[in-house]
């Protein structure tokens, strides 16, 4: 009878999105992941690559060149494809152990630009009202496409971060119903709740992508310190998405790679298959 063997999928990788506003923790805890094995962070704006200077963290910057000037009538949009090929690129790197795409919400706009570049138009608003369901449904497939680039780099066995920024809308079923007067019509408004800030119906679906879809959160205590967390069960305002229960009922836990390593091998050390 064969042995036990336990199986850790922190070895084959895992799929983490984190979301959250600017100064929330969600570079430093895609730096927190360093004492695991090598960084390489593809970072979509210039700012980024500040957060990980003196770490041992490879980077390449993507963004539009000069060939995307709207204002000087260039619509030249070359970032998406680029980014493309440093993903695929990086599944062939043994040397690398994470994978951060910092943020995201910048590599979802670089779709959109692919799209828009063809009508020549920097805002999908000034497309023509009959091509919008065709632009809609060009950048949904361009930022799946993206997911799957992703979900190639897990399967080669790194593990692969992807942050998004935060945004704020009223969502249906966030609470209780308010109804306002406005323009001498009754209507309803809805709480709002966080969601990552990405254009398009995408944005409801895309933490089924993920093995882990997360937000960040911050205390500030009377000090003015402040504590950072990863949200790990849904709340009135986030929801939070883990593809098997590894927190054990907790709500949320440290901000740091570590809380998810830790969280991970307790679980699987408790499952063993033959």
């Amino acid at each position: 009878m064969p042995s036990a063997k336990t199986y850790n999928p922190l070895e084959a990788g895992v799929l983490l999105a984190i979301v959250g506003a600017p100064g929330f923790g969600k570079s430093t805890f895609v730096r927190s992941s360093l004492p695991y094995g090598k960084l390489f962070v593809v970072a979509t704006l210039p700012r980024e690559i500040v957060t990980y200077a003196g770490t041992d963290t490879e980077y390449e910057l993507v963004d539009e060149t000069e060939g995307w000037a709207p204002a000087l009538g260039k619509y030249d949009a070359t970032a998406y494809v680029r980014l493309m090929k440093i993903l695929y690129a990086l599944r062939t790197r043994k040397d690398i152990r994470t994978v951060a795409l910092d943020p995201m919400s910048r590599a979802v706009l670089f779709a959109a630009n692919v799209t828009m570049a063809g009508h020549g138009v920097n805002d999908w608003s000034q497309i023509e009202e009959k091509a919008r369901y065709t632009f809609w449904q060009s950048v949904k497939a361009k930022t799946l496409e993206l997911c799957d680039a992703l979900e190639g780099l897990r399967a080669s066995g790194k593990n692969v971060m992807a942050t998004f920024h935060l945004d704020v809308r009223e969502q249906e079923g966030m609470g209780q119903p308010q109804e306002k007067i406005e323009g001498g019509l009754k209507k309803l408004h809805w709480d709002q709740g966080f969601t990552p800030d990405v254009i398009g119906s995408v944005r409801d679906t895309i933490a089924g992508r993920f093995d882990f879809f997360s937000f960040a959160e911050r205390d500030i205590s009377a000090d003015g310190s402040a504590t950072y967390w990863l949200r790990v069960a849904p709340s009135q305002r986030a929801w939070a998405k883990s593809a098997i229960p590894i927190f054990d009922g907790k709500q949320r836990v440290p901000l740091e790679f570590k809380s998810l390593h830790d969280a991970m091998t307790s679980y699987l050390s408790k499952r063993t298959t033959p």
